[in-house]
């Protein structure tokens, strides 16, 4: 031996260096679980889009209409005010039409939490819109209490379209909107054949879920669809990593065209399964048509 002696290095986990870099990342972390959980989902957008059609009347040019989706309601407060608020937004923004696409409540787990469809109900009554509101249900409806939640819209007067459509006179022509049954609980409703109107008059169709859009390419010119939630996540480099439709990212969120038609798929208003958005704002979407020239 020499009699020097060897000065042993911290283990890395020992280091004040890393424990201090420990600490930033966990507050980090934390302040992204927070405000992804607790500030983003309750952020609610407009989502303004002009569409043109081919098959549109031109005294229906400039018709606006609001499409809301995906409640998802639960009995917290917080859910409650931001509904109240996606009301009076689209209120705000004077819709020809209003279209509710579905999952107003019924959250798949947690159900104890749901808030009541009546109570869901009497909010969206105070959506005001010329030519009416028209909803469709979606599979969360139907996993909670599909009927009730008709009942329930249809008291507040919201008329639930389930393979049916009406026939509107808007300025002295007409228009229909068609509305699909829940692809993922109710497709058996079209086992007897699809109500298709046969007038050759402007279609819009309502569904759920986006995938009716490429299944049956219907010769209706738009369909407006929710559903996705736009994957609740869109991650730098990652994208949406989860997309409750078989056609992947393609109809996540947005507007759409094909060479069948175009479609619109709204990020909606509430969460499903994990209550959080990443760079996916929940919205009121907010579309005026015109006849393309």
């Amino acid at each position: 031996m020499n009699g020097k002696t060897t000065k042993r290095r911290p283990r890395l986990w020992h280091s004040r260096r890393f424990r201090i870099a420990a600490v930033i990342v966990m507050v980090i972390m934390g302040f992204f679980v927070y405000y992804t959980r607790y500030v983003t989902p309750y952020r609610l957008e407009i989502n303004r889009q002009n569409v043109s059609l081919k098959n549109w009347h031109r005294e229906h040019n400039g018709l606006k209409i609001a499409v809301l989706s995906d409640i998802h309601q639960s009995l917290s407060e917080a859910d409650r005010e931001r509904l109240e608020r996606a009301v009076a937004m689209t209120n705000a923004e004077g819709p020809d039409l209003v279209f509710v696409l579905g999952d107003l409540t019924g959250r798949r787990y947690g159900g104890s939490n749901n808030a009541p469809p009546e109570e869901v109900a009497a909010i969206l009554s105070k959506l005001e819109a010329r030519y009416g509101i028209y909803a469709v249900l979606g599979n969360h409806d139907w996993w909670y209490d599909g009927e009730r939640v008709r009942r329930a819209l249809m008291d507040h007067g919201i008329l639930v379209l389930e393979n049916q459509f009406v026939t509107l006179t808007v300025n002295g022509k007409k228009l229909n909107v068609l509305g699909l049954p829940d692809k993922q609980t109710r497709s058996k409703v079209l086992d007897t054949g699809m109500n298709y109107p046969e007038n050759g008059e402007p279609t819009i169709v309502l569904s759920h879920s986006p995938d009716f859009f490429a299944d049956f390419k219907l010769p209706a010119e738009l369909t407006l669809s929710g559903h996705t939630h736009g994957g609740q996540m869109n991650l730098p480099l990652f994208g949406r990593p989860v997309i409750p439709s078989a056609y992947g990212r393609r109809y996540a969120a947005g507007y759409v065209e094909e060479d069948w038609g175009k479609l619109f798929v709204t990020t909606g208003i509430g969460t499903s399964v994990v209550k959080m958005r990443v760079n996916c704002p929940a919205e009121v979407a907010i579309l005026v048509l015109d006849k393309a020239e």
